[in-house]
């Protein structure tokens, strides 16, 4: 496929001009019809998303968390204690303040309440993540956790049904390609 095509009156267009002007840029970033929704309209995340963004966070906090940790002389047995608890502080603390963690920002993912499609309480965000990585602790668990947005109508995993949230999509990387 060449770099650069002629369109019918002669104007030379890019790769990236024919994709955000094709119906395929269009078509994802508009939801599908009849897909679930959180009472605000907002499509629901797909399994997909939510495990790149998780993906990202891993990263993200294994970094920080494991220079922190490393730097701080912490005794090897307490050490995998205090990484847990951040990790419950940081899931809690981003989502209970901003609604995402790093992950879910970029991959445009919010968490709200299931109920109100409002974002998640602190109180909300907490649980989530405490139930969240107490399923780490058990790989069963984790696997089952992970995997339960596949078969669930509402795409929640067992974090979410503990703490009554929902994952919504607020935006498309399509949108992010189109020319200004």
């Amino acid at each position: 496929m060449p770099a650069d095509a002629t369109d019918p009156n002669g104007a030379k267009e890019s790769w990236l001009e024919r994709l955000t002007s094709s119906g395929a840029a269009r078509l994802a970033a508009t939801p599908v019809q009849n897909s679930p929704t959180d009472p605000l309209g907002r499509p629901l995340c797909d399994w997909t998303w939510r495990v790149i963004a998780s993906m990202v966070d891993v990263v993200v906090f294994t970094v920080v968390v494991t220079t922190v940790v490393r730097a701080s002389g912490l005794h090897r047995g307490v050490a995998p204690f205090v990484e847990l608890a951040l990790a419950v502080l940081y899931l809690g603390a981003m989502i209970g303040t901003k609604g995402r963690t790093i992950g879910a920002w970029c991959t445009k993912v919010m968490v709200v309440d299931a109920e109100t499609g409002q974002p998640a309480t602190m109180s909300q965000a907490m649980l989530r993540a405490a139930v969240q990585i107490g399923c780490l602790l058990t790989i069963l668990l984790f696997f089952v956790d992970c995997a339960w947005p596949l078969w669930d109508p509402r795409r929640q995993t067992l974090h979410d049904k503990a703490a009554r949230t929902l994952a919504v999509r607020t935006g498309s990387f399509a949108t992010m390609l189109r020319p200004k």
